[in-house]
């Protein structure tokens, strides 16, 4: 997202990406979004990325 949309409040719809959710059951779950056309580094930064940002936080937030 530019500056400039950031700076009008203007939302641009991410191309290729990763969710994780850890639900009630302490289940993860994956949704994964593969836009035709992207770069398939892009795509595996992304997972990467998810990847490392949720093992961080599950082991900070873990249940008592």
């Amino acid at each position: 997202m530019s500056a400039t949309e950031q700076e009008q409040g203007q939302q641009v719809e991410a191309r290729s990406s990763i969710k994780l959710t850890l639900n009630a059951k302490g289940e993860v779950q994956i949704e994964a979004k593969v836009r035709a056309g992207d770069d398939p580094a892009d795509v595996q930064i992304a997972r990467v990325t998810a990847e490392t940002n949720f093992d961080a936080l599950r082991t900070k937030y873990r249940a008592a």
